[in-house]
């Protein structure tokens, strides 16, 4: 095991997952922009979970899901507005800046 990493965490809230995406992006920014840009279909039942976010294409009538959208799912979703916990930041070209917690 390397030193000062701690390899299972059992104790994982927002803060620290917010932290943690944002060390990811001094990584690769790029990277990350790409993986959370990507959404794949996914079934009726999924698009109908009660926190899980995703994406629905009138045009298509299909439900598309993304990282972001199955982390907001995780920590839930505002009583008032129905939107996660966690946003992320774009520049004009769709790079993350930054992921922050919104609630």
């Amino acid at each position: 095991m390397k030193e000062g990493i701690e390899m299972i965490k059992e104790n994982i809230n927002l803060d620290k997952t917010v932290k943690f995406l944002n060390l990811l992006l001094t990584y690769d920014r790029e990277g990350i922009s790409k993986l959370f840009e990507t959404r794949i279909e996914c079934n009726k039942k999924l698009g109908d979970h009660p926190t899980v976010q995703v994406y629905f294409n009138k045009k298509q009538n299909k439900d598309y899901i993304g990282i972001l959208g199955l982390l907001n799912g995780l920590f839930g979703i505002s009583d008032n507005d129905g939107f996660g916990a966690i946003a992320m930041d774009l520049d004009d070209n769709g790079i993350i800046t930054k992921f922050e917690r919104i609630r």
